[in-house]
């Protein structure tokens, strides 16, 4: 049943990112031919410095992709040994712990979570991908979309992503209005021009509901899988308040927050926690 289940998700997987890559073909595509070369027959400069915006845009877009995908998360198995291979003797000499597992067992006093499915360590925030079957730091989800992890090493640049995204769209969206009120009667160029200009209106709303739930969970500092259960660790908050929770994923330097360059604080094994808030708790249990 499991491999049924996995065979149907990976199928629609495929089959989500080949709509996907179809349709940003053919918008490229009508943008670039069919509306580009009527428009600038008009030799307007705005539409020529429209033209050229678009054009940056999309090798930015692209290159966004680019450092996303090979930024792809780290799994717990590549920084940590699996336990099967680790032996099975009790002395301390004999764990081979890794400097995490060393740190909060001696150190901290602290139990370390194990995934049983990946039978290595869990550090904290850390969830099993069921798609990737890896364990990954800070996911924050797994995007069909691009059939990538997003977490702790490329967050930032799925954020930045899908804000030149959304530029590019609103750009694309501007400029198939125009042509549609200025080709009015071409059927040629008309209707794939409102197929288009249907299409990228529909990316639109999933670039903006996508970067809604981004920075949602960063300013709050949480993955959606904190968000989908808040019973899950009570008692501890990672929220340092708004201002330092976008630093955290977008960096110090205010001018490249909305840079593909990494900038993200830590190492995806700690995070800060809310002492406020455990001081409350403490208190609370007195």
């Amino acid at each position: 049943m499991e491999s049924v289940k996995a065979f149907i998700r990976e199928f629609a997987s495929v089959w989500q990112r080949l709509v996907f890559t179809a349709v940003a073909i053919y918008l490229f595509f009508v943008y670039n031919t069919i509306y580009s070369i009527r428009a600038l027959s008009l030799l307007s400069i705005p539409l020529l410095v429209l033209f050229a915006i678009f054009q940056a845009l999309v090798l930015l877009v692209g290159f966004c992709y680019f450092r996303m995908v090979i930024a792809k998360n780290c799994t717990t198995l590549e920084l940590f040994p699996d336990l099967e291979e680790q032996g099975h003797e009790s002395s301390s000499e004999s764990l081979h712990l890794n400097p995490f597992e060393e740190e909060n067992l001696t150190t901290q006093e602290k139990s370390v979570n194990i995934c049983l499915i990946c039978k290595t360590t869990k550090p904290p925030r850390s969830y099993h991908c069921i798609d990737c079957n890896r364990c990954l730091l800070m996911m924050y989800k797994h995007s069909r979309w691009f059939d990538v992890c997003i977490g702790f090493t490329n967050y930032k640049f799925y954020v930045v992503l899908l804000f030149y995204s959304g530029l590019l769209c609103s750009l694309s969206i501007g400029s198939f209005i125009y042509g549609l009120a200025t080709m009015f009667g071409r059927l040629w160029v008309f209707i794939p021009v409102l197929i288009a200009l249907v299409l990228q209106s529909f990316m639109a709303l999933v670039i903006v509901w996508e970067m809604y739930q981004a920075i949602t969970c960063i300013l709050e500092n949480k993955t959606l899988e904190e968000r989908k259960d808040p019973t899950m660790d009570k008692n501890i908050t990672y929220d340092l308040g708004r201002k330092e929770n976008w630093r955290m994923i977008m960096g110090d330097t205010w001018y490249l927050w909305f840079l593909p360059v990494w900038s993200t604080s830590g190492n995806g094994l700690k995070y800060t926690i809310n002492r406020k808030t455990l001081d409350q708790s403490s208190q609370g249990d007195e």
